[in-house]
């Protein structure tokens, strides 16, 4: 069952009862909920993992495609159901109360990330940036914050500077 079928079954259940036949039946519904669970935690540690800039559209994709399976996680908590579909689907409860936490504060990891990254590469590729403008003019040398613009592989990035600075 997708999300939006089981999002307007789950809107049209009047009572608990019918909430948790829907939710906590064993069925061939309990396998497909968990690899999901799975496919978007993996997601999430892959993406906070990589060894890359992350770009705040793949940020924002990422936590969208997420969001409908965290309303659901969310409205189980409201309604107290949480511990028991986490036992009847063989999920952790921490783990899916870490996903929660993890994707209200994608944002603000990602940026720790990206920062994480920056310094990280303006340590290891130190060569390369010192030496990259050599064949054009010997004489220009990046400075910090040109270097921190080099590595930021944002999906747009205004960079304000002075005639001769070294934009290009």
């Amino acid at each position: 069952m997708e999300h939006s079928d089981l999002k307007k079954t789950a809107s049209s259940v009047t009572s608990k009862t019918e909430f948790k036949e829907l939710f906590f039946d064993v069925d061939e519904e309990e396998e497909a909920r968990v690899s999901e669970f799975e496919c978007y935690s993996k997601k999430i540690t892959d993406l906070l993992d990589c060894d890359e800039y992350i770009p705040k559209s793949v940020c924002e994709e990422t936590a969208n495609e997420i969001k409908e399976f965290l309303k659901q996680i969310t409205f189980l908590m409201e309604n107290n159901l949480l511990e028991q579909y986490c036992e009847n689907n063989k999920i952790r409860v921490s783990d899916c109360l870490k996903l929660i936490e993890t994707v209200n504060n994608i944002d603000s990891l990602v940026k720790e990330h990206n920062e994480q990254f920056i310094s990280s590469k303006m340590i290891s590729e130190k060569e390369y940036l010192d030496t990259v403008l050599l064949g054009i003019d010997p004489e220009i040398k990046l400075d910090e914050d040109q270097r921190r613009v080099v590595l930021t592989d944002e999906d747009n990035c205004l960079v304000i500077a002075g005639a001769g600075a070294g934009k290009t």
